[in-house]
């Protein structure tokens, strides 16, 4: 199966598994967003960012949701990003200092240092019953391709990481909703996951990647970018 006919599989099932009950209003709230000043959760991954053309066009897509219900969580456009890779799963606890920034580093850069760059096109979202998602498809493999070859250089180098423990990553998605409240009117808010069902937001390039210390929600008010990955020219 090709990494786009896997990745629109995973789309459509989680689509179809959530669709009546975010209809129907039963939703999971995210309590941690209630009361993120006191959200210690941190962790280490590789993310990749939107150009600020596909960021507009996610953002004219939240607005349209965020008039009809302004109380959920809308990912800032600063904090846009496709996770790559989740080197340590964000916890209760994790510090930088208990690791060895710069070896973290020469792993990441020396599993990539071979891929170039590539492209990523965003059509339609899908939901979960706890956040609203844009679907991102990569039609070179690279990302796989990427995320294979991270995961074999963390196995072989024995350091502290949490790959294994995280559901695995197949997917190219932002997720651009948040559930934080009951929705107000659970119909009409479905009907607008609905109308974008299947909408087009574009593509970009991506020419590098970030290795990231970052909160649950990648915010960037306490995001530090610890190392930041070239990807070579196509030419």
């Amino acid at each position: 199966m090709s990494s786009i006919s896997e990745s629109q599989e995973i789309y459509n099932q989680l689509y179809h598994s959530s669709k009546h009950l975010v209809r129907a209003g039963e939703i999971d709230i995210d309590q941690n967003l209630l009361d993120q000043k006191n959200d210690h959760r941190r962790g280490l991954s590789i993310i990749l960012r939107p150009d600020s053309n596909t960021a507009n066009q996610i953002e004219r897509f939240q607005d349209e949701m965020q008039k009809l219900d302004s109380r959920q969580y809308y990912q800032p456009k600063t904090d846009l990003h496709i996770t790559i890779l989740s080197i340590i799963t964000a916890y209760d606890g994790f510090k930088m200092e208990q690791i060895d920034i710069e070896h973290y580093s020469n792993i990441i850069s020396d599993a990539l240092k071979n891929h170039k760059k590539f492209s990523i096109s965003l059509q339609g979202v899908t939901c979960s019953t706890g956040a609203v998602m844009i679907q991102g498809f990569d039609e070179s493999g690279s990302l796989q391709s990427m995320r294979e070859n991270i995961k074999h250089a963390f196995k072989n180098s024995k350091i502290k990481d949490s790959l294994d423990s995280r559901y695995i990553l197949k997917t190219a998605h932002f997720t651009v909703v948040r559930f934080m409240q009951h929705l107000k009117d659970p119909q009409s808010y479905f009907e607008i996951i609905e109308k974008y069902r299947d909408h087009y937001f574009g593509s970009f390039e991506i020419t590098e990647l970030d290795f990231v210390f970052h909160d649950w929600y990648q915010s960037n008010e306490r995001l530090q970018i610890l190392k930041k990955v070239k990807l070579h020219s196509t030419h």
